[in-house]
């Protein structure tokens, strides 16, 4: 998990949480995508709108994350797309901000 600060005084991402979440050399991949789902829980701005999770969906979790035009949420974006592993979960991108993602549930128990 990560132990430090993830939002700043003015609740954009850390560059600490941001250079985190971009990492994915030697850990453990299953670990580090709990630890990133539940980070972005706590981080993600319009958390009640844009960011969802459907469990299980056909033996999947299926997390929806929706930026709002946030740049903070589209700073996320960037870093977790520099996360190979996390992104070979992605799916599908829509314009405005919408990204779709798909786990197997025992990556993430």
């Amino acid at each position: 998990m990560f132990d430090k600060e993830i939002l700043d005084d003015d609740g954009y991402p850390t560059q600490e949480y941001l250079d985190w979440l971009g990492e994915w050399k030697n850990v453990d991949h299953r670990q580090r995508i709990k630890d990133i789902l539940e980070s972005l829980h706590e981080s993600w701005y319009f958390g009640d709108w844009g960011y969802k999770i459907h469990r299980p969906y056909s033996g999947n979790v299926k997390i929806e994350l929706h930026t709002g035009g946030w740049s903070g949420n589209e700073d996320i974006i960037y870093a977790l797309k520099q996360n190979v592993i996390f992104w070979y979960h992605w799916r599908m991108s829509k314009v405005g901000g919408h990204y779709y993602f798909e786990f197997e549930t025992e990556d993430i128990r």
